[in-house]
């Protein structure tokens, strides 16, 4: 079972530098409600890469909080783009996301 991906708007709330090379990301949907999310739970962030839109999956880190979703983002310089795409952004920035979701509930 493949599930419609639903895309909602978002913004940076916040980046805090976790180790060298490692940034988390701070993230709150427009419509957002707090619910926890199951471990495994991931989102898929709308990224910029060379004037093209593209698609990047992102494992939600620490505990469910009231304040958005956490992910973590390593800089990697010889990735396909969506790592430096990521630590170009800065606080309040608008960004598309879809809603977390499990990979252990998706059957491929």
């Amino acid at each position: 079972m493949r599930f419609i991906e639903t895309w909602i708007p978002a913004t940076l709330v916040s980046t805090r530098d976790l180790a060298p090379g490692i940034r988390e990301f701070l993230i709150r949907p427009d419509q957002f409600d707090g619910a926890a999310y199951p471990v495994g739970s991931h989102i898929n962030v709308s990224v910029t890469i060379d004037g093209q839109p593209e698609t990047r999956s992102y494992s939600l880190v620490g505990e469910a909080t009231s304040q958005g979703f956490k992910i973590a983002v390593r800089r990697t310089d010889d990735s396909r783009g969506g790592s430096r795409y990521m630590w170009q952004l800065a606080p309040g920035a608008r960004l598309d996301i879809t809603q977390p979701a499990s990979l252990l509930a998706v059957d491929w």
